[in-house]
């Protein structure tokens, strides 16, 4: 919802920055297999577009064109492509700075948890900033008490922990996330994750075994051979 309420408003400025002769239609014959049924909105967006690839243009408009293509389609790479040139383009033509695209990035946050494209560019724009941004850490929470299980946030977090060395403060809080959730894998593999790729403490191992057991009295009796908590502490056991 946020992402198409954000594509709304720039589309409202679309046509004044875009000239009806500034369009390439995609090539379609007479008789298509299979017709993808695209709405005008969309059709259109994407000629303005396609008109802008070709003519390899990189200016704000484009970065504002982007804004309204991802709105419409999140998964499209290009324009996630097209939008990391916009904002490394430095002319005075170009106002958008990286602070900026966070606080965009964090708008639509939830509204694309699920799209790798999303996390992809974000990892790339932080890379660039080079320090965490500002409500970094709530953003990701919320998205993940949307889903706790979400492959590409766990993978960003990964990413997170290795380039800023926090590895201290996230098994602190995946201590936390256990707790709230014993039964999800994701945080037991991101434990696993940070114990065994930093020195974090000594023993790990046998740490990591005691850890695990205090969690197998969780098991419910309905549930007798549930192997998450047991997998870990055998895991563990093969790490002595």
């Amino acid at each position: 919802y946020q992402r198409r309420v954000h594509g709304i408003n720039q589309m409202k400025e679309l046509e004044k920055e875009w000239s009806p002769a500034e369009r390439l239609a995609q090539y379609e014959p007479e008789t298509p297999i299979a017709a993808i049924a695209y709405t005008e909105e969309y059709k259109n967006v994407l000629d303005i577009f396609r008109y802008a690839l070709k003519a390899d243009e990189i200016s704000s408009r484009v970065y504002r064109l982007t804004t309204i293509v991802i709105s419409l389609n999140p998964g499209n790479y290009t324009a996630w492509y097209v939008r990391r040139k916009c904002l490394d383009k430095k002319t005075p033509d170009l106002g958008p700075q990286l602070d900026e695209e966070i606080k965009y990035l964090n708008y639509v946050a939830l509204d694309m948890a699920k799209v790798y494209q999303y996390w992809h560019h974000r990892r790339l724009i932080v890379n660039k900033i080079g320090s965490i941004p500002p409500n970094e850490f709530e953003t990701m929470e919320n998205s993940f008490e949307e889903d706790d299980k979400n492959y590409h946030m766990w993978t960003y977090k990964m990413w997170m922990t290795e380039k800023f060395d926090l590895w201290k403060s996230e098994l602190e809080d995946i201590k936390k996330k256990i707790e709230k959730n014993p039964k999800n894998n994701s945080a037991w593999s991101y434990r696993h994750f940070l114990v065994f790729s930093a020195a974090i403490y000594e023993n790990v191992a046998v740490n990591e075994i005691k850890f695990a057991q205090e969690y197998l009295s969780l098991i419910h009796i309905s549930e007798p051979t549930r192997p998450l908590y047991i997998s870990y502490a055998v895991f563990c056991l093969k790490k002595k």
